[in-house]
């Protein structure tokens, strides 16, 4: 890169409704796009960075480039145990809180904890390269001594129809978006049931850059995200969303 030229960042992330999403247009969308665009663009005058690539990748993909190359963006991440110490966490962006589901009529399905759900023999369905994945292994689901399955695919969205068509006995999921995914696909959402919360992943996800970042990007990165959160641009970009996504999704 020649003296003087903006360092060029590459911004990835997976389809998320309403945080991220592509519209009919295939434009990326959302309110985490938005915030993060803000973020960028506060610290764009000097035209010291500019945004070369945003793109919707599988986790795993993203995650991978991350740990290999400078100046990635990853949004909207889980902060993990097993990621800690992979990039630099500029921030949180979204908040979160995810479930285990399945169909309304597998009424012998039922947890108190997800501990409970072990032991019986179920399928569940994962993400490959997720905090999903993660979860399953590191609480001892699917490994020996345990009976159950982990069937794991590149978007989880999909596995929302894999439940319905009886591939999978369980699915993890967003709560405020599981019902609309469902829709998205012709399915009836009454159907589905909620069957236990997952706390260690029902957390705030995270804006992140790779290691190979240069620090003083990774400063300028953190101290506008703040700034946009203390002006309450970023609060109104997420209630402006979730009240289009609240209209939008079927009943």
């Amino acid at each position: 890169m020649a003296a003087g030229e903006p360092q060029q960042l590459k911004l990835y992330t997976q389809e998320f409704p309403p945080l991220q999403f592509l519209t009919e247009d295939g434009e990326l969308s959302g309110f985490v796009v938005e915030t993060v665009q803000e973020v960028i663009r506060n610290i764009q005058p000097d035209k010291s960075i500019a945004i070369s690539r945003l793109e919707v990748l599988p986790w795993k993909r993203a995650l991978m480039l991350a740990e290999m190359e400078p100046n990635i963006l990853v949004f909207s991440l889980s902060r993990t145990p097993e990621r800690e110490d992979k990039y630099y966490w500029i921030g949180t962006v979204a908040p979160y809180s995810l479930s285990f589901y399945t169909l309304a009529s597998r009424h012998e399905i039922n947890a108190v904890t997800p501990e409970e759900l072990k032991g019986h023999g179920y399928r569940i369905g994962s993400q490959i390269g997720s905090s999903l994945e993660e979860y399953l292994a590191t609480h001892g689901f699917g490994v020996e001594g345990d009976s159950s399955f982990i069937d794991s695919i590149t978007e989880n969205q999909r596995n929302i129809a894999r439940l319905y068509r009886g591939f999978v006995d369980l699915i993890m999921f967003s709560d405020y978006s599981v019902r609309h995914r469902a829709c998205d696909q012709g399915l009836n959402p009454d159907q589905l049931k909620k069957v236990v919360g997952v706390s260690e992943l029902s957390s705030e996800l995270w804006l992140v850059a790779s290691k190979k970042t240069s620090f003083d990007i990774v400063r300028r990165l953190e101290d506008s995200l703040q700034e946009i959160k203390r002006s309450g641009r970023h609060k109104t970009l997420m209630d402006k969303y979730f009240a289009k996504w609240a209209k939008t999704a079927c009943k």
